[in-house]
């Protein structure tokens, strides 16, 4: 190796010859030098010394805190952020109720153009019309009456009888009467007919029977004599039932045959019967309706008699005959069945009752009550 002040020199030896060999590069390294003392503009603070942060107190904080949101730019940026969340819940909320009208819409609209195809179908035809009317009819009747045809039935008064019969004691011929009066004037436009006869034979409940037994019950219509009223009031008040009967919605005058109970009348309303016969059978003619009407008088004397001839002759009457007492004695057994009392083979309650009663002034008037009260 050469001294320091010589050029460097690198000595390699070689494995075969153990002979140094020199090599001369002709240049020498830079002695070393020391570090310069210029600063970096990066090492320079020119902020002064490091101050810590003085504690803030809690109070401090939130004023700090207070001011930071009370601040214009965060005031606007809650608004906005506010107004983005509203302005998206109505796009949706919008949107779903676009979406609902619209499916609604198509509903309504397929419903509309089904009916307008089928009422067109239906009417564009007159046999077509009549046969799908009948058709609905036909069906409505069954559901609502039980029977198919139920405005264009024959009328048929056996089941009245029947119940007349079981029910109505002392009274087989008026019972008859009845029946057959029924029966001839089946098919006709207008009829009426007066029950009359003493007191507690019946009539009240004869009438009650007929109308809940009759064949078309919903056309079976009552009207409350008034009491107390003079007859002109009395025929208002039934001219204003007469075209609440004809006007309203609920009744069918055309279906079927329909049947009037008036009661309560007195034997000197005969001449206001008449008239009111009179308009009733106007009323039918006009409105093409079979129509029946029921007067039933209360108990006539011999003298009421007299005065029930005055009816007109198209008014048929039948009269109810006075009971004996073997019909008192059938009357206190049928009420005591109905009311559910075991008579049996013991006489003393029919005893009772029968001892109670004037058969010939009241007939069977007040039997159930005795009953009731004695069983």
């Amino acid at each position: 190796m050469s001294d320091d002040k010589s050029p460097t020199s690198l000595f390699i030896f070689n494995d075969q010859s153990p002979e140094k060999k020199h090599y001369d590069f002709n240049f020498a390294l830079p002695p070393p030098t020391a570090p310069s003392p210029q600063v970096q503009p990066m090492d320079v603070d020119t902020s002064g010394p490091i101050k810590l942060p003085e504690e803030l107190s809690d109070a401090q904080i939130a004023s700090e805190k207070k001011q930071k949101l009370n601040s214009g730019k965060v005031r606007r940026k809650i608004r906005k952020l506010t107004s983005i969340d509203e302005s998206l819940s109505r796009k949706h909320e919008s949107g779903w109720l676009c979406q609902l009208g619209g499916i609604r819409s198509i509903m309504v609209c397929s419903f509309v153009i089904l009916v307008i195809a089928v009422l067109v179908g239906i009417f564009a035809k007159d046999d077509l019309r009549k046969d799908f009317y009948k058709m609905y009819r036909n069906h409505h009747q069954l559901l609502l009456y039980g029977v198919e045809d139920y405005c264009l039935q024959e009328l048929d008064f056996s089941n009245v009888t029947k119940a007349l019969k079981a029910r109505v004691v002392g009274q087989q011929l008026a019972v008859d009467q009845i029946s057959d009066f029924f029966n001839r004037h089946r098919d006709d436009p207008y009829s009426s007919l007066a029950l009359s006869g003493p007191v507690g034979v019946g009539k009240s409940l004869t009438a009650e029977l007929i109308g809940n037994n009759f064949q078309w019950r919903s056309n079976v219509h009552r009207f409350t004599w008034g009491i107390a009223i003079t007859a002109e009031q009395q025929f208002s008040n039934f001219q204003s039932f007469l075209y609440s009967l004809r006007n309203g919605a609920s009744t069918e005058l055309n279906c079927g045959h329909n049947l009037l109970i008036i009661d309560n009348l007195e034997a000197t309303d005969a001449g206001l019967v008449n008239k009111i016969n009179n308009r009733l059978k106007f009323v039918s003619e006009k409105d093409n309706v079979q129509l029946t009407a029921l007067f039933v008088f209360q108990g006539a004397s011999a003298g009421d008699s007299s005065c029930l001839r005055g009816l007109n002759g198209n008014i048929e009457q039948v009269t109810l005959r006075s009971l004996t007492e073997n019909d008192l004695e059938q009357c206190i057994r049928l009420e005591a069945k109905e009311l559910g009392v075991d008579l049996g083979e013991d006489t003393r309650l029919v005893n009772i009752v029968m001892s109670s009663v004037d058969v010939h002034r009241y007939g069977c008037k007040g039997v159930r009550a005795k009953v009731s009260l004695y069983s």
